[in-house]
This record gives structure tokens, sequence and C-alpha cells, in this order.
């Protein structure tokens, strides 16, 4: 079986090339203080062989949830009719 995280910058660069207007978007879901799940759309800025990057600001509670280490990123590709869920060490 092929590495996730490899396969899933493939089908990344194979969407920014096909000039897919959401392969940049992915969905950032965390878990709050008291346990509910809370998702937004942020921009992936890249998605390398060592994990996602992507911008947040320091002042928003996602920051707090990500190093919680609970956590997952939807992405999807309308191009490829591809998605994937990540999850890692933030």
């Amino acid at each position: 079986m092929s590495n996730p995280l490899h396969r899933s910058l493939d089908f990344f660069e194979q969407a920014r090339r096909a000039s897919d207007p959401c392969a940049t978007f992915v969905t950032l879901v965390t878990v709050d203080h008291v346990g509910m799940p809370v998702s937004r759309i942020i921009t992936a800025r890249e998605i390398t062989g060592d994990g996602l990057v992507a911008s947040i600001s320091a002042t928003s509670p996602k920051v707090a949830q990500l190093a919680a280490d609970r956590w997952e990123v939807l992405c999807f590709w309308p191009s490829l009719m591809v998605q994937c869920r990540l999850r890692g060490h933030a």
C-alpha cells in the first residue's frame, strides 16, 4: 500500500495543474474544549512529504485544538473526483 500522505500530495499537485478552483481548500476538523467537533475551510499552502502546511492566526482557538492532536483534514478535489482524510501531529 502506498503512503497516504504521498498519494495526497500527488492528488494535490494534479488538482493544481488542472486549475481546480478547490485545489488549495481543505476542511480542518478539530474538537473544542467541551468535545464538540468544529470544522472550517482553510487554505493549504502546500502538501509535502512531511505534511500539510497552512497559515492559521496565532490567536485562533484552532491553535489549542491542533496542539491537543485531535484533528483531521478533509480534502476533496472535484476535477479528480477524489477525496482523502489526513491525521497526524500538529
